[in-house]
C-alpha cells in the first residue's frame, strides 16, 4: 500500500479516540461533567457514596474476588446505555480488569438521579500473571456510550485490600 493510499484509508476510518476499551468515545461527553458518577456501595446495600481510600475483597460465589460499585446518573432517561469499565494499577497502568453493561436509564422524577438496579460487580482476583493488586492503589474508570457517542466519563481510585488473615485472597490477587 502506498502512503498516500494509506493515509486516505486511515482518513476514511475516521479518529478512534480511547474510551476504557481503547475503542472509539465519540470525543466530549454529551452529558454535563459530573452526570455519571462511580461510587462504592454503602454498608448497608443500596446507597452510593465516593470510593474510600481503601476498598476490601469481596468474594464471589466462583472463588474470585470482586468490588462491587454503583452508577449514579443525572440525565434525562434513556433506554440501552452501554458502561464499560476499566480498572488498572495506579503505578505502571497495567490492565486488572474490563467490562461493559448495558443499562436503561429509567425515568426519576425532577431534582433526583438513577442509580444502577444493583451493585455492579467489578472483577478484580484472580489477576493476570504477574500484577498483584493486594495494598495497591487502583484506578477505576467508567464511560457511558449510547450508539457510539460518548455521553459521559467518571473516575476513581482506590487501594485494594484482601480481608485481614485472609491467606486465599492474598495468593490469587497478588499475580
Amino acid at each position: 500500500m502506498t502512503r498516500l493510499s494509506l493515509l486516505l484509508f486511515l482518513a476514511a476510518c475516521g479518529e478512534l479516540k480511547g474510551g476504557p476499551d481503547g475503542g472509539r468515545d465519540g470525543g466530549d461527553p454529551l452529558w454535563a461533567e459530573g452526570a455519571l458518577e462511580l461510587g462504592a456501595e454503602s454498608p448497608d446495600g443500596g446507597a452510593l457514596f465516593p470510593l474510600p481510600a481503601e476498598v476490601q475483597a469481596t468474594p464471589g460465589a466462583q472463588g474470585g474476588f470482586h468490588v462491587p460499585m454503583l452508577y449514579r446518573v443525572t440525565a434525562p432517561a434513556m433506554p440501552g446505555v452501554l458502561f464499560e469499565h476499566r480498572v488498572t494499577r495506579g503505578r505502571d497502568g497495567a490492565l486488572v480488569s474490563k467490562g461493559s453493561r448495558t443499562m436503561n436509564l429509567d425515568p426519576v422524577a425532577a431534582g433526583e438521579s438513577w442509580t444502577s438496579p444493583g451493585a455492579i460487580i467489578i472483577f478484580i482476583c484472580p489477576t493476570p500473571v504477574g500484577v498483584n493488586v493486594v495494598g495497591e492503589e487502583l484506578n477505576f474508570e467508567v464511560t457511558a456510550t449510547k450508539s457510539g457517542e460518548l455521553l459521559g466519563k467518571a473516575s476513581g481510585r482506590s487501594t485494594f485490600r484482601c480481608a485481614p488473615n485472609d491467606g486465599f485472597c492474598a495468593s490469587i490477587c497478588s499475580g
